[in-house]
């Protein structure tokens, strides 16, 4: 007697009955979708004497791993991995930079990232729970580095008015002074894009702002004051953009990302 079981998924595939007395043969086969297509054959012969597995793996059928995108191999066929490797290699490019720029300010990479946050945005943005929120990291990290920063006499810090167990914080004449210099590690960037059309400009924001807009709906893309989430946006999300606030319609290359007029979805 035969039996045979046939699955997409090996794992999915259910163990023929065992018909007492007998050998029974058990016959699978699992198939990926990656190409090249992978076939494999697994045989199970059983039986009161008799108990052996056979696995044919058929090379070059054999089934492969997930091909990673930072695989020089995957990126030679992978338009997306190339993509993946360009903003990887993009993001390590502007953190070397804010580390040289940090070095030669006398700060950490951290500070200059709070002091540059601190000097543009209003008050109530300004505290420790937020910041930590902002930058994805934990409140007795940015507490330590806001410390350092007032040690050094670049930041001041005001209770809060309403709550005097919150503080805010603002730069001082020497912060303001540091700021000008702080954000320069970003200007090889700003040349660069100077230089690209505007055209090609519009469509590089409106990929990257979908971009992190798909990653802030699976909780990865830290705190965001984008339209997306504002309770001023009407619109469809694709092209249709309207910001009630300041009562007008918006292209897709005006959404913004760090809206000062953001107001949070109740």
């Amino acid at each position: 007697m035969v039996n045979i079981t046939y699955s997409t998924d090996y794992r999915l595939c259910p163990p023929a009955p065992k018909p007492p007395g007998r050998t029974g043969i058990y016959f699978l086969s699992y198939i990926t979708t990656f190409p090249p297509n992978h076939f494999a054959l697994k045989i199970v012969l059983s039986g009161p004497y008799l108990s052996i597995l056979t696995t044919l793996l058929l090379h070059p059928y054999m089934p492969q791993k997930k091909p990673s995108n930072f695989s020089p191999e995957q990126q030679l066929h992978s338009l997306d991995a190339r993509l993946v490797l360009s903003l990887q290699r993009l993001s390590d490019m502007l953190k070397a930079l804010q580390w040289e720029q940090a070095r030669t300010l006398g700060l950490t990479p951290l500070q200059l990232q709070i002091l540059l946050f601190i000097g543009y945005h209003p008050a109530e943005l300004n505290k420790v729970a937020h910041i930590a929120t902002e930058l994805q990291l934990s409140r007795p990290t940015i507490s330590d580095a806001v410390a350092s920063l007032v040690s050094k006499g670049l930041l001041n810090m005001q209770p809060d008015k309403r709550d005097r167990r919150s503080f805010s914080m603002s730069p001082t004449e020497a912060g303001q002074e540091l700021l000008s210099k702080a954000e320069e590690y970003a200007a090889p960037l700003t040349e660069v894009l100077e230089k690209r059309p505007g055209f090609e400009k519009n469509n590089l924001y409106q990929t990257l702002f979908a971009m992190i807009a798909g990653l802030m709906n699976k909780e990865s893309g830290g705190l965001q004051r984008m339209c997306y989430t504002c309770a001023h946006y009407q619109g469809n999300k694709k092209r249709q953009h309207n910001c009630l606030f300041l009562n007008k319609a918006l292209t897709s290359a005006e959404l913004q990302i760090d809206c000062m007029y953001h107001s949070s979805l109740s």
